[in-house]
């Protein structure tokens, strides 16, 4: 008697038992659609049907381009297919309706400018619904507007996506995880300025200008977070005396490595916030540091002369 449901189980044939899988698939998303499937339109649609259109467009520019003109092409070509990529994957995971009656972009690209252009709308769409995401939701599409900024900063005809200014706005829902989210990105500011000023004394000084600009970008979004903290009821954490880098710093290389370094650390820092905040104050904020982490990325790719690739999903481990 004990054995015999083992032997039933064992006759059973694999038709039948991919009918019976395909059942329970269908029961449970019934169930799914009872018990709070959301049926919303997504609005990640549009934002991932943008990066795959973008990045066809750039993909044709690069064809048709002369040869600096056609490398730049490509890497914007490829940091939107990223963000198509990353995108799809989580709408599929959503399994959402798609938004109605969203005109399609345009296929085509006129030249780089144009390239420039629709990097700032994907960046303007994120800042359109970032607000209303689950926290995931928002941390992707944070690193997805940095990428944006890392492509934009490979060449000025691309246009500058860093913010003029990091605004600083009353948080009003912050939650419990908020504050010491942000504690770790001020943290990471304070070891980035401490790391610019430091391999200053290494590096050439013709790239004075580039270490000044990074200093400027890090203390004004150590500046935002001091703000954000004491607006949140919490006293900021200080400096430390002094930071030991991963890695002994010997001369230009070493110290253009840390450098780059310290503002990957960042942009990592202010995606966690994102994961982390429901508050659309800081969360805005969070999002203009990004921007600012994606561009620093790709200038000192520049400054070090590796691979110029820029980093399709800034903050993102």
């Amino acid at each position: 008697m004990g054995t015999e449901p083992n032997r039933r189980v064992a006759r059973i044939g694999r038709r039948r038992l991919l009918r019976v899988t395909a059942l329970a698939a269908v029961s449970g998303s019934l169930a799914a659609c009872v018990e709070g499937y959301d049926a919303t339109p997504d609005p990640l649609v549009p934002l991932a049907r943008d990066a795959r259109f973008d990045a066809a467009a750039a993909d044709d520019l690069a064809t048709a381009s002369a040869d600096r003109d056609a490398a730049l092409a490509g890497h914007v070509a490829r940091v939107r297919a990223a963000h198509a990529d990353a995108l799809r994957a989580e709408v599929r995971r959503a399994n959402r309706p798609a938004p109605e009656h969203e005109p399609e972009p345009a296929s085509e690209v006129a030249g780089i400018g144009d390239l420039g252009r629709r990097l700032d709308a994907a960046v303007d769409r994120v800042r359109d619904v970032l607000g209303g995401v689950p926290r995931h939701r928002a941390a992707l599409l944070g690193s997805v507007a940095g990428g944006c900024a890392a492509a934009r900063a490979l060449d000025e005809r691309l246009g500058d996506a860093v913010p003029d200014e990091f605004a600083v706005r009353a948080p009003q829902d912050a939650g419990t995880e908020t504050v010491p989210a942000v504690q770790e990105a001020l943290a990471a500011e304070h070891a980035a300025v401490w790391v610019f000023d430091l391999v200053r004394a290494f590096l050439p000084q013709d790239l004075d200008t580039a270490i000044d600009h990074s200093i400027d970008q890090h203390r004004r979004r150590r500046a935002g977070c001091r703000e954000l903290l004491v607006a949140l009821g919490a006293t900021p954490v200080p400096a430390e005396p002094g930071y030991r880098p991963p890695d002994p710093v010997t001369g230009a290389d070493s110290a253009t490595r840390l450098a780059m370094q310290a503002g990957a650390e960042a942009g990592r820092a202010w995606r966690g916030v994102l994961e982390r905040t429901d508050d659309q104050a800081v969360r805005r904020f969070a999002l203009d540091a990004l921007l600012s982490a994606g561009a620093e990325s790709s200038r000192w790719r520049l400054v070090a002369e590796e691979n110029p690739q820029p980093d399709a999903l800034v903050g993102q481990a």
